[in-house]
């Protein structure tokens, strides 16, 4: 073995330098240790969204973080977010102001506000009530769609939530061409005009028309007459068509009388199903109208529990095997119910209509996929 022999001066220096390493070490290590402690206002605790949750301490609210403490952490608001109602704002009910920012939905409104998930806290409660009613719904002010927001009052609701758009965007009035609907024109004699009906476009005005609605631009089909047309029948809005208008009332009265008694003609509808249906038939299914979501949808019902009788007659005028089967029809309605047509195709054939967007889901043929938006 060889041995070595190490001089005092240098041992000393050894010793020196490893005490001064052993002191930065522990100053270093008191320092994390410090850094990662909570502050005393933080204890951890079980929490709905995995976080610690403050202890709790009274004190001022901010008008912007009324959950906020200067010299505290953050508090997190987990799924919810507040808004505060500005000062000199019109008052406005809770299950209004909801729809309009929240949820566009009547029914879920009222249980978001009934089961407490959506709650106003007035501007004379403190911090401390604040997280409080945060993380318990037992801390949560009775609250129900009637109330009115107040000045400086806070509304927290479910930050994931947006309104639905609205189903059809109105226009402004006069932003169609000149003369646009006298392009349209397919017939005309003394008594009638007939013409061909864009689809998005609505026969008369309603809730959620706007400006996309015919009669406003009857004036421009009188040629000559001193009164504007008036429609005979109509077609939903997302049908395009003929559609029969009188030029008098005379007229207007003798073709609804005939429409009656149907003697007047033989209209059919055209439109294209979901899977593969047999060549001709007759489908007699009562119907009656239910609230689906936000609008009334035809279903099948019995007559005696309150279904009012529809006969539709069809035939297949041509069938194509691409995206599992589409079939081009021909329908007769002899009855004139509401969504009779569609109705008929989805629970009646369990083809629906290529477009229809009310049918539920489950009788969707296997192969159509999503082309059937059901």
């Amino acid at each position: 073995k060889l041995a070595v022999s190490i001089p005092p001066c240098i041992d000393s220096w050894l010793a020196m330098a490893t005490s001064v390493l052993t002191r930065r070490s522990a100053t270093a290590a008191a320092t994390t240790s410090t850094a990662q402690r909570p502050p005393p206002c933080m204890v951890p605790g079980p929490g709905a969204w995995g976080i610690l949750q403050m202890r709790l301490c009274s004190g001022p609210v901010t008008a912007d973080e009324p959950t906020f403490r200067p010299g505290d952490r953050i508090f997190d608001l987990g799924p919810f977010a507040v808004h505060r109602v500005p000062e000199g704002a019109a008052p406005v009910r809770l299950d209004r102001w909801v729809m309009k920012n929240v949820c566009s939905n009547w029914n879920a409104t009222q249980k978001l506000i009934a089961s407490k998930q959506i709650w106003i806290v007035p501007p004379q409660h403190t911090t401390d009530q604040h997280r409080k009613s945060v993380m318990l719904p037992r801390f949560r002010p009775e609250s129900e769609g009637k109330m009115h927001l107040e000045p400086r009052s806070y509304v927290y609701f479910p930050k994931i939530m947006r309104p639905a758009e609205p189903r059809r965007r109105p226009t402004v009035v006069g932003s169609e061409p000149p003369g646009w609907l006298l392009k349209r024109v397919l017939y005309k004699d003394t008594d009638f005009l007939a013409i061909n009906k864009p689809s998005g476009w609505s026969v008369q005005p309603g809730k959620h028309v706007g400006g996309m609605h015919l009669q406003r631009l009857l004036p421009t089909l009188q040629f000559g007459m001193d009164e504007a047309p008036r429609f005979v029948h109509r077609l939903s809005t997302e049908l395009s068509g003929v559609i029969l208008l009188a030029r008098h009332k005379a007229a207007a009265t003798y073709a609804k009388d005939m429409i009656r008694q149907r003697a007047f003609w033989e209209r059919s509808f055209w439109g294209v199903a979901c899977g593969r249906t047999p060549k001709a038939g007759t489908v007699a299914l009562p119907l009656a109208q239910e609230r689906r979501h936000d609008r009334e949808v035809s279903k099948p019902r019995r007559e005696d529990d309150g279904g009012a009788p529809a006969l539709t007659e069809y035939r297949t005028v041509l069938y194509s095997p691409m995206a599992g089967g589409l079939s081009l029809l021909e329908m007769n309605p002899y009855t004139g119910r509401y969504h009779q047509t569609r109705a008929h195709c989805a629970f009646g054939l369990r083809a629906p209509l290529l477009g229809d967007t009310i049918r539920p889901e489950h009788i969707a043929p296997s192969g159509c996929g999503r082309r059937c938006w059901a």
